[in-house]
């Protein structure tokens, strides 16, 4: 006969699974239903369903009327859930909940993922604001691409991104910050800068400063003229907005940046591009989970307001 010494017994694994059973049951008392209490806990609809199951079996009780896809809570899952949602809600803050209490006596890092565009044009004033409100957060940027950058968020190495992203993934939260479409600037004497708009074609002729070869948007100009036949015409490859722009002031050429990256006081002449790419959204993305830090919680309270702002300005 097989012994069970040292076997964790049956009701080892029930307490192990119990967090997961009322989280989903939760998220379905929330949702009304299982797919999308399934899209809010990045998780199967089976998996959900079967914690649901599960803690019903353990309880001996129904807690919801199955409805076709809805799914109503009994009088015992009603009152389940007003007793053990604000207990669930602290066990999942409870990481915060210890960070926000010893801040004083600790310095987080606070880990950000930036294009070698997005965190200089978006960044400094949150930062700044940050800081100001926690001044022992240390803030760390790390560079790269697109795809570099949501692997770093998704193997927790940074705690947030700054990036343009068109559609979210699943298990990404994105939260817009400004749209931005592309633009022409000139130098102030050049022909084009006194156009009402300038298309690719116009473009041709003139010397062109563009970013180096291989980054992504170096590749989008090629596609945008590559769709007329014709290449960019490469008078200096260089990369940041405003290194661009200061070179198209000093009469190198003429170039293609985001709106949002020219000021009144660039030296040049901003012109609209007709194009059919629809305007790229910047924004701050975060993994899709609940366990979030103190710096977190105020950065993305910071990038909320400051996103209201700027929609009511525009």
């Amino acid at each position: 006969m097989r012994s069970n010494a040292g076997q964790p017994s049956a009701a080892i694994h029930t307490r192990r699974d119990r967090l997961k059973q009322l989280r989903a049951f939760r998220e379905v008392v929330r949702a009304d239903g299982v797919s999308r209490a399934a899209e809010a806990l990045n998780s199967s609809q089976p998996a959900v369903s079967n914690y649901v199951r599960s803690l019903e079996k353990d309880l001996g009780t129904a807690l919801f009327f199955r409805q076709g896809g809805r799914m109503r809570p009994t009088p015992y899952g009603r009152h389940l859930y007003e007793v053990m949602g604000p207990v669930v809600e602290g066990l999942l803050r409870l990481p915060a909940i210890f960070e926000e209490e010893h801040l004083r006596e600790s310095i987080e890092a606070f880990r950000i993922g930036v294009g070698q565009y997005s965190g200089g044009l978006l960044l400094p004033g949150i930062v700044r604001q940050l800081q100001a409100s926690l001044p022992r957060v240390r803030v760390q940027l790390r560079t790269g691409t697109g795809t570099e950058r949501l692997a770093w968020l998704r193997s927790f190495e940074v705690d947030v991104v700054v990036a343009a992203i068109a559609s979210a993934p699943p298990d990404i939260e994105f939260f817009p910050l400004v749209e931005s479409d592309v633009v022409i600037v000139t130098p102030e004497d050049h022909p084009l800068g006194r156009r009402k708009q300038v298309v690719i074609t116009d473009c041709a002729e003139h010397p062109m400063v563009v970013p180096s070869a291989g980054t992504q948007v170096r590749i989008i100009l090629q596609v945008m003229f590559g769709m007329y036949g014709m290449r960019p015409n490469v008078a200096l490859e260089v990369d940041r907005w405003d290194a661009m722009i200061n070179h198209v002031a000093a009469g190198t050429g003429i170039a293609i940046v985001p709106d949002l990256s020219v000021n009144e006081r660039a030296g040049v002449c901003k012109v609209p591009l007709v194009h059919p790419y629809r305007s790229r959204i910047y924004g701050v993305a975060v993994r899709r989970d609940e366990l979030r830090g103190l710096a977190a919680r105020k950065f993305l309270e910071i990038v909320g307001t400051d996103a209201a702002c700027r929609k009511q300005d525009a």
